[in-house]
Formats: C-alpha cells, sequence, structure tokens
C-alpha cells in the first residue's frame, strides 16, 4: 500500500519522506498556483518515458501523441541531479548533447488512428546521479534509489501531412479526390 501511496504522489522507489519535505520547502518559496483558465493548453501532449538501464546508462523514449504532425526536432532538458556525459546511440533519428541537454533531429509519426500507439524514438546515453545507496540492516541489506521526474521535452519543428488532406467524417478517399483517414 505504501509503495502505491508513494507513486500517487508521483514519488517513487519509497522515498516518501524526501517528496514530502521537498513539496513542503518548495510550497513556502512558490508563487500562488495559476487558475485553471488563465493557464495555456499545451499544443499536443507526448509521452516520455526515462529509465535507468544499470551502471550509468540511461534510456529516454518519446513518443508522438499528435493525429497530424510529425515531430522534426525536439530538445529533453534532464531532470536536476543528473548529468548527461554522453550519447552512445539513437534509434529513430539522430542526437547530440549540447549545453547538458539532448538535441534530436528526427522524423517521428503522428498515431495512426485515435487508439494506435505514436511513433517514437530511443535515446541511449551514459549519465551520472540518482545513484542508488545500499543500506545495510540486520538482515543483510538492500539496495535504495530515489525517484525521478522525466525531465522536459520541448518539440521545436513538426510537419504535417501537406500533400494529402484529412478525411472529413464520412468521405471517401479517390485518385481525383484523395484524403487520409485517422
Amino acid at each position: 500500500m505504501r509503495v502505491r501511496e508513494a507513486l500517487a504522489s508521483g514519488c517513487l522507489a519509497g522515498v516518501v519522506l524526501l517528496c514530502t519535505c521537498g513539496i513542503a520547502s518548495a510550497a513556502s518559496s512558490a508563487s500562488p498556483p495559476l487558475a485553471a483558465d488563465t493557464q495555456a493548453l499545451p499544443k499536443f501532449q507526448n509521452n516520455v518515458t526515462l529509465r535507468w538501464v544499470g551502471a550509468g546508462n540511461w534510456e529516454l523514449y518519446v513518443e508522438n501523441t499528435n493525429l497530424t504532425k510529425f515531430i522534426n526536432r525536439f530538445d529533453w532538458v534532464p531532470p536536476a541531479g543528473l548529468t548527461i556525459r554522453s550519447i552512445t546511440g539513437s534509434a529513430g533519428g539522430r542526437c547530440k548533447v549540447a549545453s547538458g541537454n539532448i538535441h534530436c533531429s528526427t522524423s517521428i509519426a503522428p498515431l495512426p488512428c485515435n487508439t494506435c500507439p505514436g511513433g517514437g524514438m530511443t535515446v541511449d546515453f551514459v549519465g551520472s546521479g540518482f545513484d542508488s545507496k545500499w543500506m545495510t540492516t540486520d538482515y543483510g541489506g538492500y539496495w535504495i534509489a530515489y525517484g525521478w521526474q522525466p525531465g522536459s521535452l520541448s518539440v521545436t519543428a513538426v510537419s504535417s501531412f501537406g500533400d494529402v488532406p484529412l478525411c472529413v467524417k464520412g468521405q471517401v478517399t479517390t485518385k481525383v479526390k484523395p484524403c487520409a483517414k485517422l
């Protein structure tokens, strides 16, 4: 049950105490939250997954969740505490490290349908930070890993299906008037 509570509050690997302390200190210095109707909504949301593979190796996965736009370039800023040392590989595009961030050129496809997963890109890199610690106990011990956030993704260039318009509801694609169905 405690693991579920930790996950629900955004904390990973049982670091409820650390997250609680962080929230308390942030709350005392943060400005009041914006009202929901005054916040700008993002143009579209993308799925970003950050995985620790082991021995300083990390994997970043970016999935396009837009129905009509390709992601052509993006910048990813790692979460505080994680330092990128080098990129070891990428599938789906070309990436480089600049100013401690990952910059990628790609062509991640949009969703093929409303219930389908979008195209994605994987970036493997070596990083430091968030090191696990061995906690010794009377019965041996255990590893404790501190939680992290997935970082911040900024899509800097997109493109669309410029040559074929989307079909409107009930429209049938023909050679004379083609359209793309989602």
